[in-house]
């Protein structure tokens, strides 16, 4: 790893600051390792922390289910399936919803928001950027 650092710091072969050399492998592997067990031990402590099922009656996500102009498509259906499930769950979850830009993440959040929202939790959304928080509150 010390050899890594000191070949892309200072290089003295051009190989040495490719992508393609040696050193940046070690460096991309270190990087991609140390980020693999910094998240199995958040995945491990969070599994160690008690959690509570959050249940609700299905009012709001009825009533926002109903002010939506289309219906879920089966993959959001799936998506929203899993983090219900979770949800009712008393474990903890840790979960990344995913998709490529359109494709629909933000109302599947919304609904498993309504969810927490009726089993008298809270919820908050949070977005990268002001475009798209005030693009949510406009619409949201």
């Amino acid at each position: 790893f010390g050899d890594a650092l000191t070949r892309i710091h200072n290089p003295k072969d051009p190989i040495d600051v490719a992508v393609e050399g040696a050193a940046w492998r070690r460096l991309a592997y270190d990087e991609f390792l140390a980020g693999q067990v910094s998240l199995a031990l958040v995945r491990a402590r969070i599994r160690r922390l008690s959690g509570r099922p959050l249940v609700g009656d299905g009012r709001i996500v009825e009533k926002l289910r109903a002010a939506l102009p289309y219906k879920l498509t089966p993959s959001q259906e799936f998506a929203l399936g899993e983090i219900n499930a979770d949800l009712a769950d008393p474990e903890r979850m840790l979960r990344l919803l995913q998709g490529d830009v359109g494709s629909g993440k933000t109302v599947v959040a919304l609904l498993a928001m309504g969810r927490a929202v009726e089993a008298g939790g809270q919820a908050a959304l949070m977005a990268p950027t002001e475009i798209l928080a005030r693009q949510h509150l406009a619409t949201i």
